[in-house]
């Protein structure tokens, strides 16, 4: 029997560490989210009566999931840990929601994971 060593660092061994601890965080609704800071991944949850919602309405089946990032990031610049990307980038969706005529932001909630970046 040949045993095959674990390697923590693959990208597959990383990505299912970074979704269970992102899978853990609490989810709020999209106006408590005042210490959303630095870049991240966040989702978008629906549980509001649109039937053109309803597999997913109330359930933990995201309707959206994005990332935020500072300006600059894309350049390959050092990028501010303490910038409100999250924040920010959730606040342009809820201001969406609340500019739509049939949805609420009451009827959604996020959930949001601050992520170290790194440089290679």
């Amino acid at each position: 029997m040949t045993v095959e060593l674990y390697d923590p660092l693959t990208f597959d061994n990383l990505m299912i560490g970074m979704v269970s601890h992102f899978e853990k965080q609490t989810m709020v609704g999209m106006n408590a989210i005042d210490d959303a800071k630095g870049p991240g991944i966040y989702s978008l949850f629906y549980s509001g009566p649109l039937s053109i919602y309803g597999s997913i309405s109330g359930s933990s089946k995201p309707i959206y999931v994005g990332k935020a990032v500072p300006p600059g990031s894309r350049k390959g610049t050092r990028v501010n840990v303490n910038s409100p990307a999250l924040r920010s980038r959730i606040r342009q969706h809820a201001k969406s929601i609340e500019e739509a005529e049939n949805l609420d932001t009451s009827e959604f909630k996020c959930r949001y994971l601050a992520v170290v970046p790194r440089f290679g």
